[in-house]
């Protein structure tokens, strides 16, 4: 999704710099602003995080202890930058207000702490019940690594093991050491029948809709 934006300016150590600011609503905070900006400065992964309060002020949000600190200095002076461009004129912040419903995203501002936390909320209720249910004895969790482990036996051959980090949503496939993004997803799509089952339907659903089309078109 390409997201509105416009550009705010601020100096910082002398330097004249340039901030690309998205502004978003956010459903969880009744009339706020959620902004995002980044700048070439502060390199491609990161980004500062804003909130408005119920009077329209803006405040830095997203800051944790693992910021460093020249970030957190140059938050407060992104800050000063963004709240004056807001307060420019009733119609500056009308197309602020525009740019922000066009961009709903009630996930957009959260700290990485918040990020894993509600990975790994998601996958205790939905996906680790279902995983003890097909593996019972064959799935355990280890309090040091902070991962389930599932232990799949294959006759005839030696048992496979699987360790799920559902903090940074990843699956390590020990016997390869190989480590796979989004491993939610992956553990469903290769362990949960019924995800396999929609999603091959889907497919099936997809694929027919595509032959009638070309059937038709003949």
């Amino acid at each position: 999704m390409i997201h509105e934006h416009f550009t705010i300016e601020f100096i910082w150590q002398g330097k004249e710099i340039f901030g690309q600011c998205i502004p978003t609503r956010m459903p969880e905070i009744i009339g706020g602003i959620g902004y995002i900006v980044m700048s070439d400065d502060t390199g491609p992964h990161f980004s500062f995080e804003f909130i408005e309060n119920d009077k329209r002020e803006i405040q830095l949000s997203g800051i944790g202890e693992y910021t460093p600190n020249r970030f957190e200095n140059m938050g407060q002076v992104i800050l000063e930058a963004l709240t004056a461009y807001k307060n420019k004129d009733a119609r500056t912040y009308a197309e602020i207000e525009e740019m922000a419903n066009k961009s709903i995203n009630r996930y957009l501002i959260r700290t990485p702490v918040e990020e894993r936390n509600l990975k790994s909320n998601a996958a205790e209720k939905d996906l680790i019940p279902k995983l003890r249910s097909l593996f019972q004895n064959d799935i355990f969790y280890d309090e040091n690594k902070s991962c389930y482990t599932i232990r799949l036996v294959i006759s005839d051959s030696k048992p496979q093991f699987y360790d799920f980090y559902p903090k940074a949503d990843k699956v390590l496939i020990r016997a390869q050491n190989r480590w796979i993004r989004n491993g939610a997803h992956w553990l469903k799509s290769t362990f949960d029948e019924d995800f396999k089952l929609n999603r091959e339907t889907n497919s099936w659903k997809s694929e027919h809709h595509k032959n009638r089309h070309d059937w038709n078109s003949k």
